[in-house]
């Protein structure tokens, strides 16, 4: 018998945007969206082969965001 746990926590990371544009009075908010969106990028790009067939699987599965 298999258990599943699942947990959206996509309520959390609004929450979590709204509370980094409260704190930050001339935040740019298109800028921080773009510079988190470069970071993403950076941070799975040259992956080497099996860290590539594990990023892909997370995202076939739904846990990670497919890269745009």
């Amino acid at each position: 018998m298999t258990d599943e746990f699942n947990v959206d926590i996509t309520l959390d990371e609004m929450r979590r945007r709204a509370h980094v544009m409260e704190a930050a009075d001339d935040l740019d908010p298109a800028q921080m969206l773009a510079d988190e969106a470069e970071a993403y990028r950076r941070l799975y790009s040259d992956l080497d082969e099996r860290q590539q067939e594990i990023y892909q699987m997370l995202v076939a599965k739904g846990i990670l965001p497919a890269q745009e």
